[in-house]
């Protein structure tokens, strides 16, 4: 009986002895420790903002005849956006001048009646009276040139403003507007001078083309 435990207690340590010798041993990396600046970084999140920001605002109501840029181009400062169509502001031009003319030649009318009552107030055969409603007429005359100047001059403002010109260069990314709607006043672009793209762009109004960002 003490025999055979005997035999059994030195089999278990044998195996175990074995079992230790074919484990494998633990793989060692050495590296040669250097010496050297290491320089000091952080990350951070941001937000990037364009250098200047501006609104492009149609100035008079039409039909936006074209859309002379798409998304992706590089535009250039004083390069036409759109074109609202400009007939209407042509005609309005045409008839400024016309009315200005006719009332510079009112003018040149009244300023010979007011010469013609000078000549005959001096030579007595004409009342100081009349002189002076001739010059009355004259001075409402010329108020009257002024104002087909004003005219004039705000036709051509408005025509001018059918050609919508970028205030500077930029690259769009995102805006889609499409011809053939009605451009209103309260219609607006927003343009960043962005080189490599524009962070905001949009157009608002009732009747404005669609933007999609």
């Amino acid at each position: 009986m003490k025999t055979f435990l005997t035999v059994v207690f030195c089999g278990s340590i044998c195996a175990g002895a074995v079992a230790a010798q074919e484990a494998p041993l633990p793989a060692v990396v050495v590296a040669k420790a250097q010496e050297q600046v290491v320089a000091e970084t952080i990350t951070y999140t941001g937000r990037l903002d364009a250098d200047s920001t501006i609104d492009v605002i149609a100035r008079v109501p039409g039909f936006l005849e074209s859309v002379n840029f798409k998304a992706g181009d590089t535009v250039k400062e004083g390069d036409v956006l759109f074109n609202i169509e400009a007939s209407e502001y042509e005609a309005a031009v045409r008839q400024a001048q016309g009315n200005l003319l006719s009332a510079q030649a009112t003018a040149k009318d009244a300023e010979i009646e007011r010469d013609r009552q000078q000549e005959l107030v001096k030579r007595n055969t004409a009342t100081v009276q009349v002189l002076q409603q001739a010059e009355a007429s004259l001075g409402n005359a010329q108020g009257a040139v002024m104002q087909m100047e004003a005219a004039l001059d705000n036709a051509k403002l408005n025509l001018s403003y059918t050609e919508v010109k970028a205030p500077f260069s930029w690259q769009d990314e995102r805006l889609d507007v499409r011809s053939g709607r009605i451009g209103r006043p309260d219609c607006r672009i927003t343009c960043d001078s962005d080189q490599t793209r524009s962070d905001e762009t949009e157009l608002s109004g009732s009747d404005c083309g669609a933007a999609r960002g």
